[in-house]
């Protein structure tokens, strides 16, 4: 039998434009059900709150749901929301007008929830330290396992377009001290495997006092995959916030002595994110005065600036490094010197150390009697000897 060129083509092009109109007709049958679905959304809500508290294994309360549907694109706002802890009892993340668009496309692609825009007026969460000194988001099931780390982060990261006005982030370590970080107009933009993330941060009730960005690469819900660079730039400081909620772990005294100072600076520092959990930073850091509000009429120290490098392991330590840190205070000459601060993380919070290159006893002397920084006996001490001459190679350590 010879082949008919015409009427194989015929039946194939019948066949190629039945599937494009049954295509088209379920695609019109689903936005059909879709816009009716999604405008009585709202009657769905304790399914929808079942459904999230099973999948997270923690209750999960929803506001009012609305929903609306414009050509192609759906889209779903929920007005508050609220993850509880374990116990059910104290939300460990809140946030408050939510609004998701989906993206159908990529969603039957990858068979998952995709989203093409997601913004959040305001979100609350708690970021808890462990035992070994790993970090998770409290309220979402903590797991070590890669394949179930990409599921959880999977939707999220892939979608291409993510804002929050206002973020407020509860750190709490593992050693009990807890404090709160502030992150305003956040961004975070996608395109393939690269992200950028972009905020204005400063302390809980305080104001705005630094920018971040951050551009990263890396599998969509892999976090471990994610390499990058930062920089950070610091406008102000206030010591009696978050920084002092940490020193004051070792020197509690020091901390009720020194009070609120604040102080205005210049920082910049930039961030080598080798993966999610070892972080290098190096930059430069200056102010023009540092009051000493503890002490009457006291001149505060002036011109002070230092390179600074530093470091954060998860599960093992973090630390800084002052080099060539130099600063004036009333007639005292100050020596320029390199100070390492380092400190473990998890159960061995307590242990840590400060090394200086040298000190010159009798300056350093005179500062300690002047400031009234070091406990009283010290002082004693430093009055009865009156010490000269330097130390070099300084080591002290704290367990």
């Amino acid at each position: 039998m010879a082949f008919n060129g015409k009427k194989a083509l015929i039946f194939i092009f019948n066949r190629l434009w039945f599937g494009l109109a049954l295509f088209l007709v379920t695609v019109a049958v689903a936005v059909s059900m879709g816009r009716w679905a999604i405008g009585e959304l709202d009657e769905y809500r304790p399914l929808v709150n079942q459904f999230i508290s099973e999948t997270l294994g923690s209750r999960f309360e929803s506001g009012r749901l609305v929903g609306s549907w414009e050509k192609l694109e759906p889209s779903i706002r929920a007005i508050d929301a609220k993850l509880f802890d374990k116990s059910g009892s104290e939300p460990v993340l809140t946030l408050s007008d939510l609004r998701l668009k989906p993206d159908l496309v990529e969603s039957v692609i990858h068979g998952e929830l995709v989203w093409k825009e997601l913004s959040v007026g305001r979100l609350d969460l708690t970021l808890a330290e462990s035992e070994d000194g790993q970090w998770r988001v409290l309220g979402f099931p903590a797991t070590d396992d890669a394949d179930d780390s990409k599921k959880d982060f999977g939707s999220l990261l892939a979608g291409s377009h993510f804002s929050v006005d206002e973020l407020k982030i509860n750190i709490q370590f593992y050693s009990g001290t807890r404090t709160s970080l502030m992150a305003r107009d956040m961004l975070l933009e996608r395109s393939g495997d690269f992200y950028r993330i972009a905020a204005t941060l400063g302390a809980a009730g305080g104001k705005e006092s630094a920018q971040l960005l951050l551009e990263t690469r890396g599998e969509v819900g892999d976090l471990s995959s994610f390499k990058g660079k930062g920089f950070l730039t610091l406008s102000s400081i206030n010591f009696h916030g978050n920084m002092s909620a940490i020193v004051k772990n070792w020197f509690p005294d020091l901390v009720e002595k020194i009070g609120d100072v604040e102080t205005e600076l210049q920082a910049s520092l930039w961030f080598d994110i080798k993966s999610v959990g070892d972080i290098q930073m190096v930059g430069q850091i200056s102010a023009a005065e540092i009051p000493l509000n503890w002490l009457a009429d006291a001149e505060p120290f002036t011109d002070f600036h230092a390179d600074i490098t530093g470091w954060f392991r998860i599960g093992d330590s973090w630390g800084v490094r002052w080099q060539a840190a130099d600063f004036n205070w009333d007639e005292l000459s100050i020596e320029p010197f390199n100070l390492v601060y380092s400190q473990q993380t998890g159960d061995k919070w307590g242990y840590g150390s400060i090394a200086l290159d040298r000190i010159n006893l009798q300056s350093y002397t005179t500062l300690a009697l002047k400031t009234r920084l070091v406990p009283d006996k010290v002082l004693t001490l430093l009055e009865a000897l009156n010490p000269k001459g330097h130390m070099r190679g300084l080591h002290m350590t704290f367990s």
